[in-house]
């Protein structure tokens, strides 16, 4: 014999199920679905720029000076945030690489030429 307490909790996953399954509630569902899925990825996203900004604050100042130029450009700044997945955690060394430094330099001249064109 089933206890009161779980009639209610299937009484409730059943009337659920049906207003999940309702056509009338499908666009409520999709909008609350792509809302849930937004605030995750700005979660996300905070976690990752929180992790970044630690790597970039402890890593010695040459390194911060070399990237400063870079990071207020938006596709730049993504590929500065990869060199926080290094498996060592070595920031440092890609920050302070010349070929890097180059790399860098020369997308951020492209980037600003397009800009300028646009």
């Amino acid at each position: 014999m089933s206890s009161k307490a779980e009639t209610v909790c299937s009484t409730k996953g059943a009337s659920f199920q049906d207003f999940c399954e309702d056509p009338e509630n499908r666009n409520f569902i999709i909008r609350n679905e792509k809302e849930e899925l937004r605030d995750v990825r700005k979660s996300q996203d905070r976690v990752e720029a929180s992790r970044f900004r630690n790597s970039v604050l402890l890593a010695d100042c040459e390194a911060q000076t070399n990237m400063a130029p870079f990071i207020r450009h938006r596709v730049l700044r993504h590929i500065i945030c990869s060199f926080t997945n290094d498996d060592k955690g070595d920031f440092e060394t890609w920050a302070c690489n010349p070929r890097i430094i180059d790399m860098l330099t020369q997308a951020k001249k492209v980037r600003i030429f397009n800009i300028a064109l646009s």
